[in-house]
């Protein structure tokens, strides 16, 4: 194959409506980079393209409910309205997300969504993967667009947050990752019950939020690589703590006891822990068992986040609660 560019734009799907958002993609292949199978483009096309454009839809059109429930979700819902011509997943040079301001377009990295094409039915082999599939392509949609509220629809936006403190600057960023995690599942929580009930359901909205975030999120984590950096850490300790709390509000059938992220962090002998949720302490500087913490991080950084999970469980029963 030379080395020239090739570019192949599938159907672009649209709805009846006007206020629809098209969602189309476009795959590259040259010499050196991974060609995409025409069984591969199919299934994305047919079977990811046309739900993502329905569901985009509908999300915009109980946006206002939405907000009257929780104005946070303005924070997803929002920016949609401004890339209405079109999401496009391409293979972006650098970064995840790239915005298109003048052409109202928005493009996200192809080859996340070719990792999560193989990842993703994986896990749900047995359980409708494809929807699940189509589930985790619409929470890695959201989660970037989730970023230009924040301020970092570039990725330059992102690197100058490290230019003064790398360290600081990527625990910051991470930080905001999870935030942005607990918002789209929140908001597709909210907008999946509110389909349904037309208005609000505790028990449904806590079943869609434990099967996006203990299901599709937990699914997702295998698509990103953890090279054991502390900020990765921190981010999956956030989520696996996240993860059994919607265990047991699920299970149990009452509220979730936090309303943003719970970011973790830990002093260096790894016997005092605080956690914060939207910048703002949550528990603060507990002692704990710095040999479980130990475990803990151990388990994380080889991603073996089931053996790291029940030891999250016994580290929280020991923590105060609010």
């Amino acid at each position: 194959m030379s080395a020239e560019i090739m570019v192949q734009e599938l159907e672009q799907f649209y709805l009846s409506t006007p206020e629809a958002i098209p969602v189309f993609f476009r795959t590259y292949t040259c010499s050196g980079d991974r060609v995409i199978s025409k069984e591969l483009c199919s299934l994305l096309n047919e079977k990811v393209c046309s739900t993502l454009g329905d569901k985009l839809y509908l999300l915009r059109k109980y946006a206002p409910e939405l907000s009257k429930i929780d104005p946070f979700t303005e924070k997803i819902t929002n920016s949609l309205e401004h890339y209405a011509n079109g999401i496009i997943f391409e293979r972006l040079e650098y970064g995840s997300l790239r915005v298109n301001s003048a052409d109202r377009t928005l493009s996200l990295s192809l080859e996340i969504v070719v990792k999560m094409a193989e990842a993703v039915p994986k896990r749900f082999s047995s359980d409708r993967p494809q929807q699940w599939l189509r589930m985790a392509c619409l929470v890695f949609l959201l989660h970037e667009v989730s970023h230009i509220a924040q301020k970092l629809a570039e990725y330059e936006d992102v690197q100058r947050m490290k230019e003064v403190d790398v360290r600081i600057g990527r625990e910051r960023i991470g930080e905001l990752d999870l935030r942005s995690d607990y918002l789209v599942v929140h908001t597709l929580s909210l907008f999946l019950m509110f389909h349904d009930e037309r208005a609000y359901n505790h028990r449904k909205y806590i079943r869609w939020f434990y099967e996006l975030w203990c299901g599709v999120c937990r699914a997702m984590l295998d698509v990103f690589p953890n090279d054991g950096r502390e900020d990765k850490q921190q981010r999956i300790f956030g989520y696996l703590l996240m993860s059994k709390l919607i265990r047991d509000a699920h299970l149990s059938n009452y509220p979730l006891e936090f309303n943003g992220e719970l970011w973790p962090v830990w002093n260096p002998s790894l016997d005092g822990l605080s956690i914060y949720s939207q910048g703002e302490p949550f528990i603060s500087g507990c002692p704990v068992d710095s040999a479980l913490m130990k475990q803990i991080l151990e388990d994380i950084s080889t991603s073996n986040y089931g053996r790291a999970l029940p030891k999250i469980d016994e580290l929280w029963k020991c923590l105060p609660r609010r």
